[in-house]
């Protein structure tokens, strides 16, 4: 024992002042392992409360789901319908994960049937380009008093149609855009009436370069476009009043 505490003394600087120093050192690090328990049980239970409150919420928020799951759509096969998307059914499928995440327990993906008989299949592969815009206009319509997004950005939602089914979604896009920013490329003078920012997009080949020019049209431009679109090459005076007629439903542009 003598010679074992003459090596510690030795060790620390042979004096009995550094060996306590040392002695005092070393409880302080066997404190700060058992404080280090302490703080991982505690750790441990906030982090089960904390999977507690997310299950309770994430099962409130699966609960919110189902009751506005069979509304949602049949309101959006309603406004699909007026879309011209005729006889689509859309359902939105909700299949439940393991553990809740940032997403609640269930994943959800939208399958739609947009013929009779067909039957239902992703969105996302099932549906033509034009019939992903007019569900995506659709969603919009239903939801426009409660998304939060500000501006929607819409490609070709005329595809396949004209006439009155275009002049509907002009319309639709128009009520939207009361809600939200609307930005739509579309070729049918119906719905570019409704618009308040007209934009005309050109491509022009200039020597060996191609580019694209964007100018804003006001004023008669304006009327002369939308005669373009109603009449092609020909604008006669009868396409004109047309054209103005159309433009008169939305009011002026800004």
């Amino acid at each position: 024992m003598l010679e074992l505490g003459y090596c510690v003394v030795g060790k620390h600087g042979g004096s009995l002042e550094a060996l306590l120093a040392a002695e005092a050192a070393l409880r302080a690090q066997v404190d700060a392992f058992e404080s280090l328990d302490i703080e991982i049980a505690e750790a441990e239970r906030a982090e089960s409360s904390h999977r507690a409150a997310l299950r309770v919420a994430a099962e409130a928020l699966s609960t919110a789901r189902r009751r506005v799951k069979a509304r949602l759509e049949t309101d959006v096969a309603r406004e699909l319908t007026s879309l011209a998307v005729h006889g689509a059914r859309i359902r939105f499928e909700l299949s439940e994960r393991a553990e809740p995440g940032p997403e609640g327990l269930e994943d959800g993906e939208i399958v739609i049937e947009t013929n009779a008989g067909e039957g239902f299949g992703p969105l996302a592969k099932v549906a033509s380009g034009g019939e992903l815009s007019r569900v995506l206009l659709a969603l919009k319509r239903v939801l426009m008093h409660v998304d939060p997004v500000e501006t929607c950005i819409f490609d070709e939602v005329d595809a396949g149609t004209g006439g009155a089914v275009g002049d509907m979604i002009g319309l639709k896009l128009a009520e939207i855009a009361e809600e939200a920013q609307v930005l739509c490329i579309t070729h049918l003078p119906q719905i570019a009436a409704r618009e308040t920012t007209r934009l005309r997009v050109e491509k022009r080949t200039a020597g060996e370069r191609t580019a694209t020019r964007v100018e804003r049209l006001t004023g008669e431009a304006r009327v002369a476009e939308v005669a373009r679109m109603l009449g092609g090459l020909d604008i006669t005076d009868r396409t004109r009043a047309h054209a103005q007629e159309l433009l008169a439903r939305s009011g002026p542009a800004t």
